[in-house]
């Protein structure tokens, strides 16, 4: 297993793990799109605004039911991209 290590962005309070990453909608004539995450090592979901995936040209796979930290249920829409991190690719998310 890959490690990475990024110092934590002082410009939140408290600081908080955010990293540069690179969205890829898997489709060419889309390209890829760069943005800062936060980082939670612990979630069981990657979370993406709608108009990066919409703009890396990500493919709709399917709805389910996510349950948050409240406990209430939430239909989410899943799609699938490549996400790198540094060095790293994270992919069919």
């Amino acid at each position: 297993m890959n490690s990475i290590s990024f110092d934590y962005d002082s410009s939140f309070h408290p600081s908080a793990p955010i990293v540069e990453i690179e969205v890829d909608g898997l489709n060419r004539s889309f390209g890829t799109r760069s943005l800062r995450a936060m980082v939670d090592s612990g979630a069981d979901a990657t979370m993406l605004p709608q108009r990066v995936l919409e703009a890396v040209g990500a493919n709709y796979k399917e709805t389910l039911w996510m349950r948050g930290v409240t406990g209430s249920r939430v239909e989410v829409d899943l799609y699938l991209v490549r996400i790198r991190i540094g060095t790293s690719v994270v992919r069919g998310i």
